[in-house]
């Protein structure tokens, strides 16, 4: 017996946007945590400068490469038809 393939997500695009808000969440969540352990240790604010460590470039990325992404899998799945196209394709079968 086939197995009957089912209908494409139209909202698969949004994958890379899952990726980006994680990425921000964990980023602002480090970001937090190094203001308040500053703000513990008493530091000089000129210590505790925004963006110095390289896992936050790391993260603030794959925000934007999410983004990015988010971005040309709507313009390839809506502009350039592919989710109809693969629509089509299951609803031929």
């Amino acid at each position: 017996m086939r197995k009957t393939r089912s209908p494409p997500n139209p909202y698969r695009c949004l994958r890379g946007a899952g990726i980006s808000l994680a990425s921000l969440i964990i980023l602002l969540s480090l970001a937090a945590t190094e203001v308040a352990l500053c703000a513990l240790l008493g530091r000089a604010s000129t210590m505790c400068r925004a963006l110095t460590a390289p896992y936050e470039w790391w993260l603030l990325a794959t925000a934007a490469g999410g983004i990015a992404y988010t971005l040309y899998v709507a313009w390839r799945d809506f502009f350039q038809g592919r989710y109809y196209s693969d629509l089509a394709e299951v609803q031929q079968h």
